[in-house]
């Protein structure tokens, strides 16, 4: 039989990928340096959900506002702004707002107390306090320097950090789920979208036989599926709506479509943070040991790989 030639990175798309990132960081810069000011109209408004299919539930807002300015040479300019959900809350349609815009390219633009710098330290943010991404990296990088280290004191050590990389993960990947709590204020919401989360993302990588016992239907199906709920809240005497987003097993939530109203508590001052009155989240303590798998199998191939170098080492180090 043909074997299938493994996919590799190529140059031009490594090429592409250091490009992109060049031009989106020296463009930045470049607003900063080169900018002009000019005060823009509000012309829309929207508030965006993305949603990840986390096996206890897991989304990240953002908040853009639509502007108009007289550009260069008479013309219209557009943009589209990223801003922090007080001053989003705060403008509405009409509205005028002092950007900086790139006179060569008016799509980019963002507001004149926003900087190259600020935009950095939001993404760091957003990452210090993801709550995955950062216990995992931190888990995988103190793992390994532990084996490091065990593998230069003796063998005993190595499976000892083993076994302590395998509690440390379940004690830092699993934390217990907060209980969701309600908020005094009742009101009923609309629902604008659903989604439906029955499997965990899909592992990724070069080899696609390496890969297929991680994205088996097996492996990635969660033990209660749930359902994201995003509704649309009416505030008294408010201008505006807000967007609430939800979760609920799926088992609990049959036959609401898009357009239905539902009941939620809020708390006066976090609108935003309502919850829906009606189903069960059973699913965020059920599916909490989800990747256990993994938390287990990296540091026995760890504690494995050290081993076997340790012994090799040991046998050298014994020949005369």
């Amino acid at each position: 039989m043909r074997r299938k030639k493994r996919r590799k990175v190529s140059l031009l798309s490594l090429f592409y990928v250091v490009v992109t990132l060049g031009i989106m960081v020296g463009g930045s810069i470049w607003l900063d340096d080169r900018g002009q000011t000019v005060v823009a109209k509000v012309t829309g408004k929207h508030e965006e959900v993305q949603v990840s299919d986390a096996p206890q539930g897991m989304w990240v807002r953002f908040y853009r506002v639509g502007v108009a300015f007289p550009a260069a040479n008479d013309a219209l300019g557009q943009a589209t702004l990223t801003v922090p959900p007080e001053q989003y809350d705060a403008l509405h349609p009409g509205d005028s707002l002092r950007v900086r815009y790139l006179p060569a390219f008016p799509l980019l633009a963002r507001t004149t107390d926003r900087s190259t710098m600020t935009v950095l330290y939001e993404l760091g943010s957003r990452f210090m306090h993801d709550p995955i991404l950062l216990p995992l990296i931190l888990w995988l990088v103190g793992g390994a320097a532990m084996l490091w280290l065990a593998t230069r004191v003796a063998t005993t050590a190595v499976f000892m950090a083993g076994a302590a990389w395998v509690a440390v993960g379940f004690m830092l990947m699993f934390p217990e789920p907060a209980p969701v709590k309600l908020g005094s204020v009742e009101a009923t919401a609309r629902v604008s979208s659903l989604r439906l989360v029955t499997k965990s993302p899909a592992a990724r990588g070069r080899s696609r036989r390496r890969m297929r016992s991680f994205n088996s239907d097996g492996v990635r199906r969660l033990a209660v599926p749930y359902q994201v709920v995003q509704l649309r809240l009416a505030l008294p005497g408010g201008r505006d709506t807000v967007l609430v987003v939800d979760a609920v097993d799926s088992a609990s939530l049959v036959g609401v479509a898009v357009g239905a109203d539902l009941p939620v508590r809020y708390d006066a001052a976090s609108p935003r943070d309502a919850r829906l009155t009606i189903g069960s989240r059973t699913f965020m303590e059920k599916n909490r040991y989800h990747f256990r798998v993994s938390v287990i199998g990296v540091p026995i191939l760890g504690t494995l790989g050290a081993w076997g170098w340790r012994s090799r080492r040991a046998k050298k180090e014994a020949r005369p």
